[in-house]
């Protein structure tokens, strides 16, 4: 029997801004999308053309009752060979999880670029209703075999931990393309409504394709900054310091800065928008969406309005998002990932790291007692 979708308010909502948006001739039949095959040829933009295993958007996400149990079971099944052992007695491996000072390369590996493994389709290229996020599922699982064969993250680390970290990363990448495109979608329905001249999203997309907005060294900003969201977001993951999780996502975070230079244009540069300069990237992103240079008063609506969750047409559990693959790969996918949409809305967490996290914690206090003993010997 098939699966009855039943959509949010949200999408009803979208659903009308696009047909709006159709007759506003503001879609197009194509548009130039910045994305590459690994090989460097050109890749269809036509989900047609894929062979889609599995959406993974709340409409089919898994009830709290059925999480439970798939939480239960999958890490009974799964825990001896996918459970982080950290050895408490080890202090310098320890030591190492909490060092904060050392920048490392932890993943000595050459990864496909992130528009390699996953793409956002803009709701203002028809057809409207293939719009969403598209992930390559074989090449996610080449990445995770990679890394776990060449240089594991830390010490037990599992493929199935290290594939949630990346599908986190991977998808919240994405999410800002969406965050970029409900931003100018806005601004289309102000123009009109004032009706005022405004270039519009495929303007902003076909001038970025040109390169035609060359008075920023970083070109393509969005790709930037899309790497940069992904960073940022990454901290959602653990509020908890000392704890595993904080720890694992902190050097995870540190491995990425290497990972960025070896990226294209634009990618390579998201280092400069983690923190201080985030919300004069986004200004300056909103100046070309308005198809000018920067603008002193856009700072404060970066700053309060974009790029925010709440500022998405769609929020992250209801995006169409989609793995993309041959049948034996999505299913060896979720083998190692259950719940797709709880993992990367941050719902489900794969593995019970208790046992580490209290093993840090208690590492923790003896190095801090440690430096309080050192600190009184010294102002004796």
């Amino acid at each position: 029997m098939p699966m009855t979708v039943v959509r949010s308010r949200a999408e009803e909502t979208l659903a009308a801004t696009c047909d709006w948006l159709r007759g506003k001739d503001l879609t197009a039949a194509t548009l130039p999308i910045d994305f590459r095959d690994v090989d460097g040829k050109q890749v269809t933009m036509d989900p047609a053309s894929f062979v889609l295993g599995l959406p993974t958007d709340r409409a089919r996400k898994s009830t709290k009752d059925k999480l439970d149990r798939l939480t239960t079971e999958w890490r009974g099944k799964r825990g001896k060979t996918a459970l982080p052992h950290i050895d408490a007695n080890d202090s310098s491996k320890l030591n190492a999880m909490l060092n904060r000072k050392d920048r490392r390369l932890l993943l000595n590996f050459q990864r496909l670029p992130v528009n390699a493994i996953a793409f956002y389709r803009p709701f203002h290229l028809e057809p409207m209703d293939r719009w969403g996020i598209y992930i390559f599922v074989d090449r996610l699982l080449t990445y995770a075999q990679g890394v776990q064969a060449k240089a594991p993250l830390f010490p037990g680390v599992s493929q199935e931990l290290f594939l949630h970290l990346v599908l986190f990363e991977m998808f919240h990448h994405e999410f800002y393309h969406h965050l970029v495109e409900s931003a100018a979608t806005v601004l289309e329905i102000l123009a009109d409504a004032a009706e005022v001249k405004f270039p519009g999203y495929l303007a902003y997309r076909q001038a970025v394709h040109g390169k035609r907005f060359q008075w920023h060294p970083h070109q393509p900003l969005e790709e930037a900054l899309a790497n940069a969201y992904a960073y940022n977001s990454l901290g959602f993951i653990s509020r908890v310091k000392t704890g595993y999780r904080d720890a694992l996502v902190f050097h995870y975070q540190m491995a990425l800065f290497p990972q960025w230079r070896t990226e294209g244009a634009g990618y390579r540069d998201a280092a400069t928008y983690i923190a201080g300069d985030q919300v004069r990237g986004n200004a300056q992103l909103l100046a070309m969406l308005l198809g000018r240079s920067e603008h002193p008063r856009l700072e404060q609506i970066a700053s309060a309005v974009m790029p925010s969750g709440f500022s998405a047409f769609v929020g992250k559990p209801d995006i169409p998002t989609y793995l993309v693959g041959r049948t034996g790969d999505v299913e060896a996918f979720l083998a190692l990932v259950p719940a797709p949409n709880e993992t990367y809305c941050n719902l489900f967490w794969p593995l019970d790291d208790s046992a580490a996290s209290k093993a840090l914690k208690a590492q923790h206090e003896k190095n801090e007692a440690r430096r309080r003993e050192q600190m009184k010997e010294k102002n004796r």
